[in-house]
């Protein structure tokens, strides 16, 4: 009997794809709607704009190049001189930077006493309730952008949007862009009219609207925002300052303590709940979940942070989300046969950054397989912490195992290796750690992976802009191939479901036939595989861009100095 396994690779295929490019020029019109120009200002306007943009270059260059502290005293002369309300630029000119996102998310530890590790638990769970008091979800935050409720669009035809402002209907916010250091003098419009017109809330609803404009212009748009302003709009006052300070979340700025500044984002997912009767065509009911990660580019502008210099952890951006919402998981297991999915629901999420894929998952399986459980794989022990506390953050810690791995050690080739090895005595795998860990749990139900994948060129000044999350070598192709692999020996052969979003150099379009990339994943899938294991059919559906870009535009949005430019332009062709 032919059993199946089903590989669902949502890579957008493109000669050179856009999927996480830093200019989005959706994302930078869905910013437009909630800021003003023209609004009053909190602090004077910025002056002589061509010798600031200038000296912010400058002061940016030299972070990248010589470290977060060789740069501190440029930011900290352009705050005393200009005004600027960019998360960005405060986070630069802080000398404890580093010290403060070390810790960001503290999670329960066994060398911390009982009652800190109560207590983390305590405000983690208060932070989430301040969150939802606040209507901190992403539809409301739709609605605060002036972006129609679906339905609306649908009955007015899709076909008269613009390609852009589809984005505004994600299920998560990527259509605002965080601000650059030294770009806003101002906070944004729907805030500083607030402040203009001296509102006082009396109302729950304006209580909410209030403090989710506050939780915005910080977590989303990543401003720095008066600590007075944030006293009184934000649910909680004070105590929600102190609450989000004690959680790593938000620090007094060095150069002005009377500014607060966000040093994570906090992201709400709409995430769609599987159908408790297992019927697909029941309309689907959705829940909120919470996730936070480090900032984007746009404010860190490093690929490390801490003391230590670990790897970021990646924001939430259009690969993130285009796996959560294609994920068939619904008629997937509409489509199956019953005894495919066990009251224990196993999940593996490889390269698992904040912990978003698995985390979204077991929510949307919370009514189906209460049971599921996902073991969280990276390398990175700054994500895994983070997972730790996202899990916190969404009631799931408990069916969340952290696995620190790497995945291109010899162990995990040995590992491949050893599924089709009748004698594995001789295959040198360790007994403990990761890859012990991963065989033990395996089969899995469910495999997601979000690995790195752009392919960067070998040039340090283009190296160090990319961190653990973002490159995979110079071919992008490197932890791919692995997890491709892994999987094949991993996954569940009676409908398990794989799920990966990528990006890969000159794919095959609607215009353009290319079997070569098909060919190549199809090796990977079948890496070493014996008879017993060839006999199990599998599934592959592409997800691909409508439109492909070439290799110049893919440089362009990579770099903004002309010889990195040149050094992409000639690594991607």
């Amino acid at each position: 009997m032919t059993k199946h396994q089903y590989l669902l690779l949502m890579m957008s295929w493109m000669t050179c794809m856009l999927v996480t490019s830093a200019h989005d020029p959706a994302r930078d019109l869905m910013l437009a709607l909630i800021t003003n120009p023209s609004t009053s200002s909190i602090s004077s306007n910025l002056e002589n704009i061509d010798s600031i943009s200038v000296s912010y270059h400058e002061a940016r260059d030299k972070r990248i190049k010589y470290g977060h502290h060789e740069a501190v005293h440029l930011y900290k002369s352009l705050l005393r001189n200009q005004a600027d309300l960019t998360a960005a630029s405060r986070i630069a000119a802080a000398e404890i930077s580093p010290q403060r996102h070390d810790a960001a998310c503290p999670i329960p530890l066994d060398t911390k006493s009982s009652i800190e590790n109560e207590k983390i638990r305590d405000e983690i769970k208060a932070l989430k309730h301040i969150l939802e008091k606040s209507n901190f979800s992403n539809q409301h935050i739709q609605r605060l952008c002036g972006i129609p409720r679906w339905s609306e669009v649908i009955d007015k035809g899709v076909n008269n949007l613009k390609k852009g402002e589809l984005l505004g209907f994600a299920q998560c916010p990527i259509y605002l862009t965080p601000v650059k250091a030294g770009t806003h003098s101002k906070l944004p419009s729907f805030l500083d009219e607030d402040i203009a017109n001296n509102n006082s809330s009396n109302s729950i609803e304006e209580l909410a609207l209030v403090s989710l404009k506050s939780l915005v212009s910080l977590f989303l748009l990543g401003f720095a925002v008066p600590r007075d302003i944030l006293a009184r709009f934000l649910i909680g006052g004070n105590s929600t300052i102190v609450l989000m300070e004690s959680l790593g979340l938000i620090y007094p700025c060095e150069v002005d303590d009377s500014i607060m500044v966000p040093y994570v984002h906090i992201f709400p997912l709409d995430i769609n709940l599987v159908n408790e009767k297992n019927d697909a065509t029941s309309k689907q009911s959705q829940t909120s979940i919470y996730i936070v990660t480090d900032c984007h580019p746009n404010i860190l502008g490093q690929a490390t942070v801490g003391t230590k210099q670990d790897g970021a952890v990646m924001y939430i951006g259009p690969d993130s989300l285009a796996l959560i919402q294609h994920l068939p998981l619904q008629s997937q297991i509409s489509s199956i046969k019953q005894k495919f999915f066990p009251e224990f629901f196993s999940i593996a999420d490889f390269c698992t950054g904040s912990g978003i894929q698995a985390i979204s998952a077991l929510a949307a399986l919370q009514l189906y397989r209460p049971n599921a459980r996902a073991v969280c794989i990276d390398i990175n022990d700054r994500a895994l912490r983070f997972v730790q506390f996202n899990g916190l953050l969404n009631g799931v810690e408990e069916k969340i195992k952290p696995l620190k791995g790497d995945l291109l050690s010899g162990d995990v080739v040995n590992m491949i290796r050893s599924f089709e090895n009748t004698r594995t005595s001789e295959i040198e795998v360790s007994k403990e750690g990761f890859v012990a860990t991963l065989k033990e749990s395996a089969p899995f139900n469910m495999i997601l992976a979000n690995p790195p994948f752009i392919p960067v060129p070998e040039r340090d000044s283009i190296e160090k802009r990319y961190g653990l999350f973002s490159s995979g070598g110079a071919s992008g192709e490197v932890v791919l191939r692995t997890i491709i692999s892994i999987s094949r020996k991993l996954l569940n052969v009676e409908g398990g479901l794989c799920g990966i979003v990528s990006e890969l150099m000159n794919a095959p379009t609607r215009e353009v036939e290319n079997t070569e990339l098909f060919d190549k994943i199809q090796n990977w899938w079948n890496q070493e595989c014996k008879q017993t294991i060839s006999q199990t059919a599998f599934r592959g559906v592409l997800f691909t861009n409508e439109f492909p870009i070439s290799a110049k535009t893919y440089a362009s949005r990579r770099t903004d100095t002309e010889s990195d430019f040149q050094c992409w332009l000639k690594h991607l062709e």
